[in-house]
């Protein structure tokens, strides 16, 4: 998972904001929370968090909609995945 792997590879940047006495998580931790979350609070949160850094990229073109968050999907209950549509 790609998740996965950015966290293994900024394991050091992380532990600036929190305590990973064990290193980065695991992909069925990613899994399990991505899982439980609400699509439609994390789109809002999302482009909440988008708007707020914008202006750092004044000028710049920073492309979020139209995108699918691979294996945001959950079968088991039957969820789709996570879409970004604005």
């Amino acid at each position: 998972m790609a998740v996965e792997a950015f966290g293994n590879a900024s394991v050091e940047w992380f532990r600036g904001f929190l305590e990973l006495p064990n290193g980065s998580t695991e992909h069925d931790t990613f899994t399990d929370v991505f899982a439980k979350l609400s699509p439609r609070k994390f789109e809002a949160c999302f482009m909440s968090w988008a708007e707020s850094i914008s202006e750092l990229f004044d000028g710049e073109i920073v492309s979020v909609d139209g995108k699918t968050g691979q294996s945001s999907h959950d079968m088991s209950s039957d969820k789709k995945a996570i879409h970004m549509d604005r």
